[in-house]
């Protein structure tokens, strides 16, 4: 009697067919699998015919699991291993459809070219093209497709006549065995159930395509009305600018909110609105306002902003009645009188407005002449 092996151990067991294909649930790189290597070489058996069959049904299966990265990739090795014109139609409009699904929309574009190079009435490949197409916002190539799809659709020639079937003296194995198999539904409306159906799922791509044109053209329409405005705007106040006599300069590096406008922004005679930089030198802090009138005097200015004590101000020294005004001017400080209006105050002092802003020096009265001496300014 033969020698019976010992029993193995269940955990033993379980470890050894997980190795096996059948039951494997990771596959592990860096070991070596006989077992794999086999089933991986049995794809490469039989003829040209056989094996690009084999790829496009691994890829079907993996279409239908929504592996549509997996799929694409055994498409592409069952277009390099076979030159059958009826095979090579269904491998690259279900190419087309993984690219779909993956938002690949150039590349479905491209097999659905290649289809439409040979096949110009593919109705499936028109469709497929029309809808990567729109994703694409090639709106009119969207359109010109599915006129093409509705014109030929349903009635349209074969792809391939018997005459296809032998290429370059090779049975075509793929129309006899697979030929129910020849596409995969996928992103495509050529299957529907009924005639009816189909042309209403083109026009709805259609309607969506047309609508999109309006849109598009409605926004660029817009933008170009907002242009125009915004152009208008700027030719208004330069030339309200000029009336007035003021110089500006562009910095290039302008504080976010320190925007120089007109009241009326079409009509240059309107109230010219600065933003305006208030400096207490001596204290060394500052404010700023976002808008102040052309016509409103430095008086006002200080009793917006000193109305109430400064936090800062711990002497008391920073009072509206108890300051004075300096501009720098091209040819250095000027002293302005508070009731001068903020125009005039410009306009004394002559030198452009950096970015627009126009810009005050707050001093207490009695400590011009220190600041002057300590800060170099004439």
């Amino acid at each position: 009697m033969g020698q019976h092996s010992p029993p193995q151990d269940p955990d033993e067991w379980l470890k050894d067919a997980l190795d096996m294909p059948f039951f494997m649930q990771n596959l592990n790189y860096s070991r070596e699998n006989t077992a794999l290597q086999a089933l991986a070489a049995l794809q490469h058996e039989g003829s040209p015919s056989e094996v690009a069959a084999n790829f496009k049904l691994h890829a079907d299966e993996c279409f239908r699991a929504k592996k549509y990265s997996d799929a694409a990739r055994y498409y592409i090795r069952a277009l390099h291993t076979s030159s059958c014109i009826v095979f090579r139609r269904a491998c690259l409009l279900n190419q087309a459809a993984c690219h779909l699904a993956l938002g690949n929309n150039r590349l479905a574009l491209g097999c659905c070219q290649q289809v439409l190079d040979c096949h110009p009435n593919d109705a499936k490949a028109l469709y497929r093209a029309a809808k990567a197409c729109f994703m694409l916002d090639r709106l009119e190539e969207c359109l010109q497709y599915i006129a093409r799809c509705i014109s030929v659709y349903p009635v349209q020639p074969s792809p391939a006549s018997s005459s296809d079937t032998r290429i370059h003296g090779q049975t075509d194995e793929y129309t006899q065995n697979t030929q129910k198999n020849a596409d995969i539904q996928g992103n495509a409306c050529i299957h529907s159930d009924s005639v009816s159906e189909t042309l209403r799922a083109l026009e709805e791509l259609q309607a969506r395509a047309r609508q999109r044109i309006a849109y598009l053209e409605q926004r660029a329409a817009d933008a170009c009305a907002r242009e125009q405005l915004a152009q208008r705007k700027k030719d208004t106040l330069i030339h309200a600018l000029k009336t007035r006599g003021i110089r500006v300069r562009d910095s290039g590096d302008a504080p976010p909110d320190a925007e120089m406008r007109l009241d009326a922004s079409l009509d240059a005679a309107s109230t010219l609105l600065f933003p305006m930089a208030v400096a207490y030198p001596l204290a060394r802090v500052s404010d700023f306002i976002t808008e102040v009138a052309e016509t409103c005097t430095l008086s006002e200015v200080l009793n917006y902003v000193l109305g109430s004590k400064p936090e800062w101000d711990q002497a008391g020294e920073y009072r509206a009645d108890s300051v004075s005004v300096c501009m720098e001017a091209e040819t250095g400080v000027v002293r302005i009188h508070r009731d001068t209006r903020v125009i005039d105050a410009v306009r004394i002092c002559g030198a452009e407005l950096l970015d627009g802003v126009v810009r005050i020096l707050v001093l207490p009265t009695g400590r011009i002449a220190e600041w002057l001496e300590t800060s170099g300014r004439h």
